[in-house]
């Protein structure tokens, strides 16, 4: 395989990536069809396509039956258990000082997931799945290692905190 190709799709990936963690479908979308028209032009030739439409087409069919039910599925459970922590912890604020900063009802619209206002972002999660699974797995992974890490040395950051300010207390 030219090493020119490698390197359009590994960067095109880079991007991609990036952007779907920050939840950017439009740029994410204009990254890969650019990378694609590249990848067209450098490679093997602008018949390629049309050669082998038949390999192609059941490929497209398989790769967008696998982000359905990865976007549609998976992705949906755990962005809704997300917005679940995230609606609990604000619940649990609503008595604070007896002035809530939200209503019940305000709740309800902010961190309830309606799958008709999310189409953008499930459409995204289909078309770039791969892309997708691999941003929530190093975050998701990331950031309970870290948060470990931190658990870990709790004790440690108090005692420094506690001699930090040791003549305030």
């Amino acid at each position: 395989m030219d090493p020119l190709l490698i390197g359009i799709g590994f960067a095109a990936s880079l991007f991609i990536l990036a952007a779907i963690v920050n939840e950017s479908g439009g740029f994410a979308t204009f990254v890969f069809i650019v990378a694609a028209i590249a990848m067209l032009l450098v490679g093997p030739g602008w018949y390629w396509p049309i050669l082998h439409a038949r390999e192609l087409g059941i490929a497209v069919l398989i790769y967008l039956t696998a982000g359905a039910f990865y976007g549609c599925g998976w992705k949906w459970y755990m962005y809704n258990r997300k917005q679940y922590k995230v609606y609990k912890e604000h619940e649990a604020m609503l008595g604070y000082d007896n002035k809530p900063k939200y209503s019940k009802e305000k709740l309800h619209q902010l961190f309830i997931p309606k799958f008709r206002q999310e189409k953008e972002r499930i459409l995204t999660w289909m078309v770039f799945w791969p892309w997708s699974m691999v941003a929530s797995l190093f975050q998701d992974v990331l950031r309970e290692i870290f948060l470990g890490i931190q658990r870990l040395f709790y004790g440690v950051m108090e005692s420094i905190t506690n001699h930090v300010f040791k003549d305030v207390k």
